[in-house]
């Protein structure tokens, strides 16, 4: 018998032990109850003895002590299936718990029968079962063991014989078992040589590799590295997103445990937890982590605010419907934050109309809205850019934020007051002609004001408080009341501004200098000489800004390099009516008046007539 099977017997056999000793308890404790019901048990008679003395103490009798030693009790066999294959020993010490047992059994017998009254019928039923189930579990015990003894010496035979066959045949069984090992060993080889395993994700058919623990181990190492990679979740379940499919065929192109990692590093179907930014339900953007997201909305805030002791925000929001949540995407599907941002800036397409006032150019259209004409021209079909008219209405196209940042602000300003025009008259002037005596001054307050902005532009201002810093100075402008002279030739001249004669009629510089030049400084006032006939006023090359008043009877004045036309074509002016501003336009070494008269289209020498 070896070491472990003499462990295992020495087990059972304590089991065995175990459930005797139960089984003998059990029926000490039968009998210790039997010995109570026939009443010669020495603590029930001390129990007896110690009522009889309390009567006697309280009727003030002799107290009478029962004679001799109680009776020892009988002592009960043990079932007999049982009590026999106990060992000596174990039955001394039996019989001695039986003794401590039954003191105890019998004190707390008396107690129970004292206050709770008897409980005998409960007590036996319960034995009995325990009695049954036990002597049931010990016959079990006896039937297992033998029947491993059998078994054991079936196995020793068919060993003994094995050895017996095997000395016989030695030589025969070396050269078979190494044949069929040889034999196995090949064909497994073979086999491993010519097989493989394909992997797919989600379907999609990746590699082969030798081994499928190649793809599994590299699932497992792979998670920090894609993490890292995208800076997102990734989520790989092997039993869901992998597929594993035996092949078999020659030169099979397999992966190494490298390139398995490289293939899932850079596999853009792979999902990815993420988060998505909706917009009134619409999902706009998806972000790896709900705080880049934060991160993003905080950065469009930002965006349109402005830093300023004077100004404290009570309110930074959305005017959209802004929701950050949960979404399974695709691993190519997240952007860089930086792009994010531009798009939620940027990626919305505002329309606008402008209708066309007078003078207005298609060119300056544009330029006034920050477009090129080619997208103003492809927002309007059809538009012919030289043929627009007054009051038609052009559509416009541009760039505009996908979130609308709205802003509600408690701000400190200062606004000006504007100053009031009195007028005088004064017979100093002609009627229509005005100028300023006084001029006004505006006026300034302090204001405190909350303010409504959306994308940083103003929708709504309500005043709170406003403190006056200083009040304006109205401005006085004189209103001529005198009667204007003749709006046509009086065939007098009159000096047309006032200033120093810098170069004479004649020649100069080998060819004629057809009129005088007057130095003055720019914006100097020029006067028409006479009255008469505005023919021409712009621009004409070496005159630069220029005027030319017809008189009648076939004279002309000319107002060249002038700095500020303020007449047009056709208009009627008086002698000394205020016509320009002198300056420095045209082919001019200077602020000047280049001033001509020409009588029969001929110049003249203008200080002859002036």
């Amino acid at each position: 018998m070896t070491s472990s099977t003499r462990k295992r017997s020495k087990k059972k056999q304590g089991k065995i032990n175990k459930a005797i000793n139960r089984a003998s308890r059990i029926n000490i404790i039968k009998a210790v109850k039997k010995i109570l019901e026939d009443g010669i048990h020495p603590p029930f008679l001390n129990a007896k003895k110690e009522q009889m003395l309390d009567k006697e103490v309280k009727n003030k009798k002799t107290i009478v002590m029962p004679e001799g030693p109680a009776p020892k009790h009988e002592r009960f066999e043990v079932h007999e299936v049982v009590w026999t294959k106990t060992p000596d020993a174990f039955k001394q010490s039996l019989i001695n718990l039986e003794d401590k047992a039954a003191e105890r059994m019998s004190v707390f017998m008396d107690r129970i029968d004292r206050d709770f009254g008897v409980v005998d019928e409960k007590i036996t039923h319960i034995e009995l079962k325990i009695v049954e189930q036990l002597t049931l579990i010990v016959k079990l015990a006896i039937k297992v063991k033998n029947k491993i003894a059998w078994i054991r010496n079936r196995i020793k035979e068919k060993y003994r014989r094995l050895m017996l066959y095997t000395e016989k045949n030695r030589k025969t069984l070396r050269m078979a078992t190494g044949g069929a090992l040889a034999a196995i060993i090949a064909t497994t080889l073979f086999i491993g040589s010519i097989s493989g395993y394909e992997y797919a994700y989600n379907g999609k058919v990746l590699g082969l590799v030798k081994n499928q623990n190649d793809v599994y181990i590299t699932l497992d190492v792979i998670g920090d590295k894609l993490d890292k990679e995208y800076n997102a979740k990734i989520i790989i379940d092997k039993d869901k997103n992998i597929t594993l499919k035996r092949v078999i065929g020659l030169g099979l192109d397999l992966d190494s445990r490298e390139e398995v990692l490289d293939k899932f590093t850079y596999l853009k179907d792979m999902e990815v937890q993420a988060y998505a930014i909706t917009v009134d339900g619409k999902q706009v953007a998806l972000l790896d982590s709900k705080e880049s997201a934060e991160e993003i909305l905080r950065k469009i805030q930002n965006t349109y605010l402005k830093k300023s002791d004077r100004i404290e925000y009570d309110q930074v929001g959305f005017a959209e419907k802004v929701v950050i949540k949960e979404a399974l995407t695709k691993i190519g599907n997240l952007k860089d934050q930086y792009a994010i941002v531009d798009f939620m800036l940027n990626g919305a397409i505002a329309k606008k109309k402008h209708s066309i006032k007078s003078g207005e150019t298609f060119s300056e259209i544009a330029t006034m809205y920050g477009i090129s004409q080619k997208q103003l021209l492809a927002s309007n079909p059809g538009t012919v850019p030289e043929k627009l008219h007054i009051g038609q209405e052009l559509v416009l196209t541009a760039a505009a934020p996908v979130l609308t940042v709205q802003t509600i602000e408690t701000a400190e300003y200062d606004q000006s007051i504007p100053y009031e025009i009195k007028y005088e008259n004064t017979a100093a002037k002609y009627t229509g002609d005005q100028s300023v005596k006084n001029k006004g001054i505006d006026g300034k307050k302090k204001v405190i004001a909350q303010i409504v902005r959306n994308n940083g532009i103003e929708v709504k201002r309500t005043e709170i408080s406003s403190i006056v810093a200083f009040e304006p100075v109205a401005q006085v402008v004189l209103v001529g009341t005198k009667k204007l002279p003749p709006l046509v030739g009086t065939g007098t001249f009159v000096n047309p501004t006032r200033g120093v004669i810098t170069s004479r009629f004649g020649t100069r510089w080998g060819r004629l200098h057809e009129g005088i030049d007057i130095g003055v400084r720019t914006g100097t006032a020029v006067n028409a000489a006479d009255g008469g006939t505005v023919i021409f006023s712009g621009r004409d090359g070496g005159y630069g800004n220029v005027i030319r008043i017809n008189h009648g009877g076939n004279r002309v004045t000319v107002y060249a390099h002038c700095s500020k036309l303020l007449v047009k074509k056709g208009a009627k002016v008086f002698q000394g009516q205020h016509i320009a501003n002198s300056g420095n336009t045209g082919s001019s070494t200077g602020p000047h008046l280049h001033f001509e008269i020409r009588i029969n289209g001929r110049p003249v020498n203008p200080s002859k007539y002036i």
